[in-house]
């Protein structure tokens, strides 16, 4: 019975492209971008604050799919390690997509410019977040197309 257990636990890791929750997945590859909170449109009403309520922290905040990468979860690229606390519309993550895309908080829109676009290899997930507090958080805003996507996502998985 271990031996089937073992065998059926490794096809589902093999299977997937992403970590879930609960697994200890091999390093997994990541696109990022850069966002300067305040200075984006989409971001003005919130100023220099998370989704979570939170101050935005030059390298340390991260913007992700709630729905792949909860609130909470910490993500180490290189020697840094970055928390996600804020969403955004651009990071719902498609199917036909194999390396979901996070966004790193910079200060200035010339930060965020020099950034562009970087693709890391080997990325740890250090510490996984809670798909109950994303939950919470999406659940009123569900006005907005990418809050109800994220939300349904993590309901299947509740």
């Amino acid at each position: 019975m271990k031996t089937i257990l073992l065998i059926l636990t490794s096809l589902s890791l093999m299977s997937c492209s992403l970590p879930k929750l609960g697994n200890t997945p091999k390093p997994i590859n990541i696109r990022t971008t850069a966002y300067c909170g305040a200075g984006e449109k989409d971001h003005v009403k919130y100023g220099n604050k998370t989704a979570i309520g939170t101050p935005l922290k030059r390298d340390k905040s991260i913007a992700a799919d709630l729905s792949i990468f909860p609130i909470g979860t910490k993500l180490k690229i290189g020697d840094i390690v970055y928390e996600v606390d804020d969403y955004g519309s651009a990071l719902i993550h498609e199917k036909e997509k194999h390396v979901p895309t996070i966004d790193i908080y910079k200060p200035t829109r010339s930060q965020m410019n020099k950034w562009g676009v970087k693709y890391f290899t080997n990325v740890e997930v250090v510490e996984w977040g809670s798909y109950e507090q994303s939950a919470k958080l999406l659940k009123d805003r569900l006005r907005y197309s990418h809050c109800r996507v994220m939300y349904n996502r993590i309901q299947k998985k509740l």
